[in-house]
Parts: structure tokens; sequence; C-alpha cells
């Protein structure tokens, strides 16, 4: 009749075409399996060009070590990153978006900073790879949770100032998407209709979050930050078009990366490969893009590993110091004193006033309540004598401490202790 419709097809890693014909019930290698939800048909959603799946199906798929290139080569030239290896990580990313679901948890990515660096091109860049990409700066909370479950792809969010406003009606909304949306088996769940009945969405996924100012620290701590700043190279005025690569050639590399490799990378994220040199949130974030990096570097694209390993070690530093305040960092340092100096029972009061630099009370220090208050949280115990508390810090301990925060110990010949 002149119109143009969609018609979805499963494709599988058998190299079989499978017509879905509105059925969620299919049988896919002689195995009967029903499909979780019903595939979506957006504008833009056939991203896998014909002639190309035809191919796939035909026996020919590029090797592994090919695709990364497809997909590294366009982030490094259209882009000027601050950090050395960025495109790489990037480029890791977004081979992830194809195969997220093999992993318990997967990072957002966060960009960030002034106008005219850059984020908005790094966003347009990824939306013409990554998995069924949809980018917006204005999409209500309500059409995000359904987008993304619908998609199960990319959501890069532009201009994401507003998460941070706490008089922002829809912020909560938003931040309860991407606070849940990083870790599999985390539906965000919410009230809907006149009605109000519960309905859960599926919003795991990969998603990139584009802002002058940052984020607040807990959606922080599920992104990997990638700074950026203005350029002065002739990348600034390059133009990422529709027309200017070869998009769709990448995207074929992608889907048969995923299909034909996603086993392989399975296996090596349950061995636990890469992430030896990580701890606690940073080896949960950075574990599938080092999973693939390791599995790339095995078949082809050798020292891969090594520099994703770099990158993410400096990272993960990085994160530590910013999580660890100015405040917190002093009582540290001053407990190490204490204990270098022999002491291994102290009180809240003590800390305080060597961390205010005196044996006087004064006021440019915290109170003995804050003092008490982190020693707890640092996990120092305490016994009670009379109507004073008193705090265990031993050496050991308080070094641990340091260590575990990225805090260097200086060693007790750089220590002296006032008053």
């Amino acid at each position: 009749g002149g119109s143009v419709g969609f018609a979805p097809y499963l494709v599988t890693s058998q190299r079989e075409m499978i017509p879905l014909d509105g059925e969620r019930f299919v049988t896919v290698g002689g195995r009967s399996v029903v499909l979780e939800a019903s595939p979506a048909t957006l504008p833009g959603s056939a991203r896998w060009a014909f002639a190309d799946v035809q191919s796939f199906l035909d026996g020919g798929a590029p090797e592994p070590a090919e695709t990364y290139g497809q997909v590294e080569a366009p982030l490094d030239k259209y882009i000027d990153f601050r950090d050395a290896g960025t495109s790489d990580i990037l480029a890791l990313w977004t081979l992830g978006t194809y195969v997220y679901p093999l992993f318990e948890a997967y990072p957002y990515l966060a960009l960030q900073g002034p106008r005219g660096s850059g984020k908005t091109k790094v966003l347009d860049t990824l939306a013409k790879l990554a998995f069924n990409a949809r980018v917006s700066s204005s999409m209500s909370p309500a059409s995000l949770f359904r987008v993304v479950q619908a998609t199960r792809g990319m959501l890069g969010i532009d201009e994401a100032e507003r998460l941070s406003d706490p008089r922002d009606p829809l912020a909560a909304d938003l931040r309860l998407l991407l606070n849940t949306g990083y870790k599999q088996g985390a539906p965000a769940i919410r009230c809907e209709g006149d009605d109000h009945q519960v309905t859960e969405f599926a919003v795991y996924g990969p998603k990139v979050i584009a802002s002058i100012r940052g984020l607040e620290d807990v959606l922080e701590s599920r992104c990997i930050r990638i700074v950026m700043l203005r350029t002065v190279t002739p990348k600034g005025n390059l133009v990422v078009s529709e027309s200017g690569e070869n998009w769709g050639a990448a995207r074929h590399a992608l889907y048969c990366f995923a299909l034909q490799h996603f086993a392989g990378v399975r296996d090596l994220y349950l061995r636990g490969a890469g992430a030896d040199r990580l701890n606690n949130r940073s080896a949960e974030l950075w574990r599938p893009l080092l999973t693939i990096a390791a599995y790339l570097d095995e078949h082809g694209a050798a020292g891969l590993l090594e520099l994703a390993r770099r990158y993410a070690q400096e990272q993960a530093g990085q994160a530590e110091e910013d999580g660890l305040d100015d405040w917190r960092a002093s009582l540290l340092l001053a407990m190490y004193k204490l204990a270098i100096a022999g002491i291994t029972e102290t009180t809240p009061k003590q800390i305080a006033l060597e961390m205010a630099g005196s044996g006087e009370d004064g006021d440019n220090g915290p109170s003995a309540q804050w003092a008490g208050y982190r020693l707890r949280e640092f996990g120092f115990k305490q016994r009670r004598t009379g109507q004073q508390r008193l705090y265990q810090i031993g050496l050991a301990q308080v070094e641990d401490v340091m260590l575990r925060y990225g805090l260097e110990v200086p060693g007790p010949e750089a220590v002296t202790l006032d008053g």
C-alpha cells in the first residue's frame, strides 16, 4: 500500500535468521525458548544492514582485533581526549554494549567538562556505534524507563546538570533509573496509572551521562569518569556525520563479535580476567572492560590488556582519593602520628586536638564528636573507662585503612608529634 513496515527477525550465533511474526515462543537451535519481551520497532532501529546480515549468515565475520580497530579509529579521529588511552577505553566500552548481559554489572560513562569541550561529540560518535543507542537531553523519566526497557541499548543523557538539582521534580526519577540501572537484577519499581499499579522496569544497561559540573557521589561511583577539555587541535573542527564514516560496517563487525565471541568473553569474565589488581567497586566496574581487553589481547590486539589495566588503576586511585575528603585524610594522618609515637589507645578529643595542630581547643579543627563518629566509621574498636571512650589505634590497622583509601603512608621518619 505504499507504506513501509517493520518485521523483526532473530539472528542467532548458529547463523540462523528466524522471523518472529509477533510470537514470543520460538525455536532456536532446536530448543524452544520464550522471548523476555517483544522486540521494539523504534524509528531507525534497523541498525544492521540486511546485506551485512546476509554476509554473516553466509559465514563471513571480521576478526575481533579488526572489530576493535574499526571502533577505536573514529573515536581517536574525531575527539581530542585529555588522557592517552581514552579512545581505547571507549572502544572497549562500546564493544561491551553488545554483550553487557554477560556481566553482573556494567559501568556508566560520565563525561565531564566545560562547554565546548567535546562531550556532545563523544555522545554523537558513540550513538553511531553502540548497541541500539539513543541520546536525549529532554526525555521525561517515564519515556526513559520505557525506552531503556524496549531497546536494551545505550542511553545517552546530554546536559545532565538537572540530576544534581534537589528541587527538580523529575531528577528523583532520573536518579532512580540511573542508580539501579548499572547492575543486573535490580529493576526500577514505579507506580503507574491512575490506579497506581506497581510496575517493574528492566533498566540495566549501558548509559553515558554528560554534564558540566559532574555528578553527585553515589551516581559517580557507578561511572568511569572521562574528563573533557577544550581542544586546540584540528580535531575540534571535524564534524561527526552519518556519511562521514562507514558506521554500518563497524556496527556489522560489532554484531558479529557479540554473536561469535560471547562464550569466550563470558568464560574469561567468570575467571576474573584482568581485574586482579583492583578492589571493591573499582573491580566490579572495570571487570567487564578488562575482560573484553583480555579476550582481544588473546585474539590479535596484543598489549591492549596492559593498557586497559594501567588506565583502570589510575582511575581507581583517583576515585579513592576523591572519595576521602580533607578532614578524613587529616584524621587518618593524626592517628598515624599517634600510633608511630607508640600510643595504642586514644580519645576522640585527642584526635581532634592533633588535627587542629595544637595542645589546646581551637576553632581550626573538627569537634571531638565528629572525630568519634569517624573513628567508628573506619571500624576502630572502642572500650569505655569511666566517662571516657578509648579507641584502639594499632599501627597496622591505621596503615591498612590509609592504604584502602589511597592515602600515602609517610613513614616514621617523616612524622613528628606536635605538643
